[in-house]
């Protein structure tokens, strides 16, 4: 019986600390001096995320444009995490950038990835960023008279609407018009067939451009520079024809010569026509040096002369 009282003693002690008058308790739950009395709810923390997700999962832009990407947080059970403070880099920041905000930024032509990261969670995705659409082709060749046999390549320059230079390479297509007298690959290498003219189209995205070539059976031996100068003064200006040796009795026309100047500042070419003069020229001396004054028939048939001038 004894322990019963000591325990009935205890409950009592228990229960009177717990009572008290209505103004007191609620003067206690209220009073910001005092702080909030009664039972502090346990803090469990934020979700931990586990997973994250990067939208679009694959970006392909042109450069110079902008793209704002999302990015996903999840929990263990799937829930949405809250996404502050996720970090962004780029693997090669010369073809792209990423502001603090998850902003992209296009730069130079090219591939990379992307990754944001939260705490130890990270994710990736490829970018490929692409040129300006080309909006005009221009074509060259070393030589567009060719002789039964020879060949020579196609090279182009692309330009977008701005009249941009295009620097990085795009796919193109060769197609000749009468692959009977000229031939050409994937490679934009043209061979002559048989006499007679033909075009190669290239293709390039949307745009086309055409180059002519004629053929000849008429093959050149060799070629010379007539008059032989060698010695000119500032502000003369003489005409140059070729002779031109053929393996067969010479064409009625006169032969197709391409010239060039070795250095043009100081003896400049007249009648230039795509980095070149046809068949005959006139030089004129701009200058005191020496340059090299060089005309082609073919890759094959050609020559120079040396040309100095004095003031």
């Amino acid at each position: 019986m004894k322990h019963s009282k000591q325990f009935i003693f205890v409950v009592a002690i228990a229960l009177t600390s717990g009572c008290g008058d209505d103004e007191h308790r609620t003067q206690q739950a209220t009073n910001p001096d005092m702080g909030m009395v009664g039972i502090t709810p346990l803090d469990l923390g934020a979700p931990e995320p586990v997973r994250l997700k990067i939208s679009p999962q694959l970006v392909e832009i042109q450069s110079g444009d902008t793209l704002q990407l999302g990015v996903e947080a999840q929990d263990e059970d799937g829930g949405r995490v809250a996404t502050t403070g996720v970090r962004w880099t780029v693997a090669d920041e010369s073809i792209a950038t990423v502001t603090e905000n998850g902003v992209l930024i296009a730069g130079s032509v090219g591939h990379t990835e992307v990754t944001v990261a939260l705490g130890e969670v990270t994710d990736t995705i490829d970018v490929t960023v692409n040129g300006l659409p080309v909006n005009r082709v221009e074509l060259r060749a070393s030589n567009q008279r060719l002789f039964i046999g020879e060949s020579t390549t196609i090279t182009s320059e692309l330009y977008d609407a701005n009249n941009m230079l295009i620097l990085d390479r795009r796919p193109a297509l060769y197609f000749s018009d009468n692959p009977e007298v000229v031939s050409v690959n994937t490679n934009g290498v043209v061979t002559a067939k048989s006499k007679g003219s033909a075009a190669v189209q290239v293709f390039v995205e949307d745009v086309t451009s055409t180059l002519s070539f004629s053929v000849t059976d008429e093959k050149p031996l060799s070629v010379e520079i007539v008059p032989a100068i060698d010695a000119l003064t500032v502000g003369d200006e003489i005409s140059l024809t070729a002779n031109i040796t053929y393996a067969y009795p010479p064409p009625p026309q006169p032969g197709y010569v391409r010239w060039f100047v070795s250095d043009q500042q100081v003896v400049e070419l007249t009648g230039l026509d795509g980095g070149s003069a046809i068949y005959p020229t006139t030089i004129k001396a701009v200058a005191p040096g020496t340059t090299q004054v060089h005309a082609y028939v073919t890759d094959e048939v050609f020559t120079s002369i040396s040309v100095t001038v004095a003031d």
